[in-house]
Parts: structure tokens; sequence; C-alpha cells
């Protein structure tokens, strides 16, 4: 087993998708016996099972959601410094960084301490950062993020990526010699899901309507995510014979998001929770109903939430994608990409099939257990580690070789 220097730029734990990949690789990796530092910014709940070094408390940064922000330049100069002073005590076999900004700060400890390095993505940094509408129409901006994503992975040993749609932007882009890319899924605890309490029960529990089909979103609240689309799509079935109830979990922006629902005359049809607990409330809400959907207009980054409507039985709604097929393969109901008026559609086709939707959801349960464990996906890492470590080790043995000839001055032509 190996000794993992794993590198986080974000405010880890919080309850959102790219974290859940995270953790779920950290629980399955550290119970195959490998012992894991983990370093991470300052924010964030500390988990079970993970000993987090954290940069220096910054009291003014409280940003725990998904997105860019230009104080992430300072916060990963002081990942790099507590890294280093982590990896000083405790030297890694192997570097794992998540995202582009773990690339790019690994790969410069790199050029202190050679080991090899494995980069995780869920998706393209200047994707995302269009996505959030970053750039502002600057060229300039976009060149600067393209030469931060190159160089953040260029140098990488291995690059696991969380979907085919991200495996092949990489291998197109010719950041990366495309044989070092390899397709590492996002996985799901199922044993999770299964609460043990009736979908009655729970509707109790929550003062959730009896007698209505619920449908459910759990992420963040945000453009890029959807969530104006979803409000849009509620008030496309306000008078629907099916009579759907919308429950909206997550965060932030909660109270723009409730008065744009009492704007649209849907209030009454709407219930926002803002932030839970992932492990805690997530799969209670899920148990509770009906439908699930993810309106995100991404089309590379990974969508992590599917996976949970999977393991939890739900049939599922989603705007047709490369990153959506691969997580629910012939089994998800697939929109028009963008357009809510085929969203609408779709999902009114689902609540009108109670057996239909029932039989879709246990499917989607199947494949999330045979397709999606974090076992399986922790197994298939540590083969990419084994890999890695032999390709890397005869390299790394004639530099030392070539160094300690230069040292003694014995082949100084070739040195």
């Amino acid at each position: 087993m190996y000794t993992l220097g794993m590198i986080a730029p974000t405010p880890f734990f919080s309850d959102r998708g790219c974290h859940v990949r995270i953790y779920g690789q950290l629980k399955a990796l550290r119970k195959l016996g490998n012992r894991i530092v983990f370093c991470t910014y300052h924010l964030g709940k500390d988990m079970p099972e993970v000993e987090s070094r954290r940069i220096p408390w910054i009291p003014w940064y409280t940003k725990t959601s998904a997105g860019p922000s230009v104080h992430k330049f300072y916060l990963d100069a002081l990942l790099f410094l507590t890294s280093a002073r982590a990896f000083r005590s405790s030297p890694p076999d192997i570097l794992h960084a998540f995202l582009h900004e773990g690339g790019f700060i690994a790969d410069a400890y790199r050029r202190f301490k050679k080991v090899p390095l494995v980069v995780d993505l869920q998706g393209g940094l200047t994707d995302e950062l269009r996505a959030h509408n970053f750039f502002s129409g600057s060229k300039t901006l976009y060149r600067f993020f393209r030469f931060l994503e190159e160089a953040s992975i260029k140098n990488a040993d291995a690059v696991l990526a969380s979907s085919e749609m991200v495996a092949g932007i990489v291998r197109e882009s010719g950041m990366v010699d495309p044989e070092r890319v390899h397709l590492v899924p996002d996985g799901v605890d199922t044993t999770l899901f299964a609460t043990g309490k009736s979908k009655k029960e729970l509707r109790e529990m929550f003062g959730l309507p009896a007698g209505r089909p619920i449908v459910v979103y759990v992420g963040l609240l945000t453009q890029y995510q959807g969530t104006d689309i979803l409000l849009r799509v509620a008030a496309r079935l306000k008078g629907a014979s099916s009579d759907p109830y919308f429950l909206i979990v997550g965060f932030p922006d909660v109270e723009r998001y409730e008065q744009q629902a009492r704007d649209m005359g849907i209030s009454d049809r709407v219930r926002f929770t803002g932030r839970v607990a992932y492990r805690e409330e997530v799969p209670l809400y899920l148990a509770a109903s009906d439908v699930a959907v993810s309106p995100k207009i991404s089309r590379s980054e990974a969508n992590l939430k599917l996976l949970d409507y999977m393991a939890a039985g739900l049939p599922t709604v989603v705007f047709d994608s490369r990153v959506n097929r691969d997580c629910l393969g012939e089994d998800g109901v697939y929109a028009d990409f963008g357009d809510e008026k085929s969203f609408a559609a779709k999902l009114g086709e689902v609540l009108n099939d109670t057996r239909g939707s029932r039989e879709l959801g246990q499917r989607l349960r199947n494949r999330a257990g045979e397709k999606f464990s974090w076992d399986a996906i922790a197994e298939k890492i540590m083969k990419i580690y084994t890999h890695v470590l032999q390709a890397t080790t005869g390299v790394l043995l004639s530099h030392a070789f070539l160094d300690l000839l230069a040292e003694v001055t014995i082949l100084p032509e070739i040195v």
C-alpha cells in the first residue's frame, strides 16, 4: 500500500458533488490500507476518517459554493506551502491532486521533490469558467486560464477523468499524452440510500403533500445548474393533470429563488429547503420523492447528483449530454439540451406513467450498484497507481544515476 499526498483546492467538505467524489475516493482508498495526507482550504466540515491539513485561517474568505474567485490565487499559494510542509514530515509515494488547480500546485511541488503525479478532473477549467461567465468576453483572460489549464496536467503521469466526455476533451486537447488519460467515474455509496423509512412516513416528517407526485432537485442553486430553468418548468406544469410538487434541496441564493417563485405565481407548489447535511438528510428527501431532475446546462462538467438519484431508485429527467448519458445510460429520460419546453414535456411524460417510471427507477438503482460502487472505483485507481509507479521508477532512477555521474564528472557531456 502507499502513502498518498492529496491536494484539494476547495473548502472540503461542503455538501456538493465534487466533494462527494473526493470523500468517496478517500474512504475507499483508505479502506484498502493506504495512508492519506490530505491538504485543503481552511473552510469546510471535518469528515470521519479524514485527517485534513488546512491552510491558515482567512477570516474574510467564507465562500463554500462552487465557482471561480480571484481570492483563489493566494489561497492556492498557501495550499502549496501547507502541502509542502505536510509532505516534508510524511513523504508521499504518489501525489493525487484534485481539479486543475490541484494539478498546478502538485506540479510545482514536484519541481522540488520528484514524485509521480495523478490529477483527478471533473471537467475542463476554461469550460467551467465560461459556464460561470468569468471571462466576460475577454480573450486575454481566456488565453491566460487556458495556459493554466494546460500547465496543470501536461506533466501528469496519469489523468483521471470522471466521464467519457471529460476524457475525450483531455485526449483531444493535446495537453497530455492520450495514453495517460483514464476513465474513473464518480461513485456512490448505495447503502446510504437505504433509509428504512416509508415514503408516507418521510412526507409526514417533512410536511410534504401526501397525494401529489414530488419532483426533487438536489444541488447548488445557480444559473448553470439550471435552477432558473427548473422554476420555469414548474410554471409550465402548473395546472397539469399530474399536479406535481417541486422539492428543491440546496443553496445558495435561496431567498432570491423563493422571490422568483413568488413572482411567477408558483410559490405554493415549490419548497426550498436551503442547505442540508448530505449524508444525513439528502437520502431522506430523495426517498420521499417520486421523480428526480437535473437541468444542468454544462456539457462537460460532471453531474454527480445523478448517482444519488440512481441509488435512491428515482427515474431521472436531464438534458441530453454525453456526461449525463455516461451516467444514466439507456434508462435516463433526455430532453433536448437547454430546451425548457422539451424538459417540461419529458417530465410530464414520466409523471403520467407511474408504473413505467417505477421500473426506470429500479433499473437505475441496479445500474448504480453494478457500475458505480466506490470499492470498485478504488481498485481501479490502485491499478493506475501501480502502473504509474512502475513506469516512473525507471525514469527516476535514471535521473538519480545521471545526477550522481554529474557530481563525479564522469559524463559531463551527457548532463
